[in-house]
């Protein structure tokens, strides 16, 4: 074979690669759409703030939270959820941070999203609350406030007062599953874990909650 034909071939050889890495790299908006498909759902869910006074003058909020065409779910506490009386006038103070999970319990569970309430007293000594989330990686993000949001100065010791519903939107994860709230103390922290049997990823703050001793066990292969 002589040293032309060889090198027509190889330059023949190279064209070919050429346009076959050209035809894949040519189809960008295809290989946009299916990264696309592969994103996993949000989900979406509504809420609502429960406020009661008390007869010492503190004024309770707890949350509630449901999926489409579900019933409300039992009343979620924030250890910190009290508005005590005599609280600053047009000062917005705020719960502590309720963790939303999803497929709690299990190896695919992951965290969804935080909410906490957000509340303040006016001039007239009405009590306005509304709501924030924020989602994992994320800051907080503006107040939702409900159309039916307010407390007023007079009212009834022990009576339960409900906002309207504030849809809010959540972080969707690796396989789809109903969600729910973890009330993690603030002190777990917030880093994931990887099950050494299954490879799954699940953050702690959606496995533990803080209120029982918890042991780490470090392990390495070296």
């Amino acid at each position: 074979m002589s040293s032309g034909s060889l090198r027509r071939r190889l330059r023949r050889a190279v064209l070919v690669s050429l346009l076959a890495w050209l035809g894949v790299a040519g189809l960008p908006a295809a290989v946009s759409a299916q990264e696309e498909t592969e994103q996993p759902a949000e989900h979406a869910l509504e809420i609502r703030i429960i406020a009661q006074r008390h007869e010492d003058g503190r004024v309770e909020f707890v949350v509630q939270f449901r999926n489409e065409d579900e019933p409300w779910s039992p009343s979620a506490e924030p250890p910190r959820r009290f508005l005590p009386p005599g609280a600053p006038a047009d000062t917005w103070l705020f719960s502590s941070a309720l963790t939303i999970t999803a497929n709690a319990g299990t190896p695919s569970a992951y965290v969804a999203g935080e909410v906490r309430v957000v509340v303040r007293r006016l001039a007239d000594d009405r009590i306005e609350f509304g709501l924030q989330t924020r989602l994992p990686g994320e800051a907080w993000g503006d107040r939702l406030l409900p159309e039916q949001r307010f407390v007023p100065a007079d009212a009834e010791v022990g009576r339960r007062l409900n906002s309207s519903p504030v849809a809010v939107t959540l972080a969707g994860g690796p396989s789809e599953g109903g969600v729910g709230v973890v009330q993690v103390s603030e002190d777990v922290l917030d880093f994931d874990m990887i099950d050494v049997h299954s490879g799954e990823t699940a953050n702690i703050r959606s496995v533990v909650t803080g209120r029982t001793p918890l042991l780490f066990w470090l392990w390495s292969p070296y």
